[in-house]
């Protein structure tokens, strides 16, 4: 996201930070950061600690860049011809996803949570096709998998509020099942291999995807990770807690 603002975001923060030192509009000010403008939110904070004030800024905001990451995951899945596999025309499919990017909406309840990234699921979509659309390599059919007790996923297309494991590294996925927040719940395989179909290597360098929002056929959790820098998705016992991987979630 580029640091530079227009002109006429630099004059109306200017007034903004006017009204705010003279103690006339904070009110006004904190609703606009509520509507999630994070310039508003930079003169907010500056404001507060002039003034003395604890900063109040508690609500995290949407990623400046969400449109156009969004509108890249529907790129994403038409590159690799996803409509062909539910027997849908290009244009038609480019309509449903687009209609469940415009049906999303930002939670700052999530994003309070550590659940700040997002993800289009396509949940009609084989585990077997994403696994090899993303090149990842697998022992068992990704389709053999089921959801964890209590982990309900939707019939077709949703963009998905969530995070990619780095919140619960160190954690073991048997904790995480039985301490997730109330608003949260485990990724499952396919949410999983839609995350790294959008976002490449990269997200399993930084952190490897356990996804206890599934269940392999004989038990144990499916996870996401590098082997001789390679993607493979393939499951183990929870036996203990490590710092190179950590369970993914989403909210519900």
């Amino acid at each position: 996201m580029s640091e530079w603002i227009t002109p006429g975001q630099a004059l109306r923060l200017g007034a903004m930070a006017a009204d705010a030192l003279c103690g006339k509009k904070i009110a006004n000010v904190q609703s606009i950061i509520e509507k999630g403008d994070e310039y508003a939110a930079g003169v907010v904070e500056l404001v507060q600690r002039l003034s003395g004030q604890p900063p109040k800024l508690a609500i995290p905001i949407a990623p400046g860049n969400l449109t156009e990451m969004l509108k890249d995951q529907v790129s994403c899945l038409l590159r690799v011809n996803a409509h062909k596999q539910l027997g849908l025309t290009e244009e038609d499919y480019r309509g449903q996803l687009e209609a469940a990017v415009k049906a999303f909406q930002w939670r700052r309840d999530l994003a309070e949570i550590g659940l700040d990234k997002v993800a289009l699921v396509d949940f009609r979509l084989s585990g077997k096709f994403l696994a090899e659309a993303g090149g990842v390599r697998y022992r068992s059919n990704p389709d053999r998998y089921r959801n964890y007790p209590g982990v309900v996923t939707p019939p077709d297309v949703l963009v998905i509020q969530g995070q990619w494991g780095s919140k619960y590294r160190n954690k073991t996925c048997r904790w995480c099942r039985e301490n997730f927040d109330a608003l949260e719940q485990g990724l499952t395989v396919i949410e999983g291999l839609t995350v790294f179909l959008h976002e490449g290597i990269a997200v399993l360098q930084n952190c490897y995807l356990d996804l206890p929002g599934s269940v392999p056929r004989h038990g144990g959790v499916p996870s996401l990770r590098l082997r001789g820098g390679r993607p493979v998705l393939d499951s183990y016992w929870d036996w203990g807690a490590s710092g190179s991987s950590g369970s993914a979630s989403r909210g519900k």
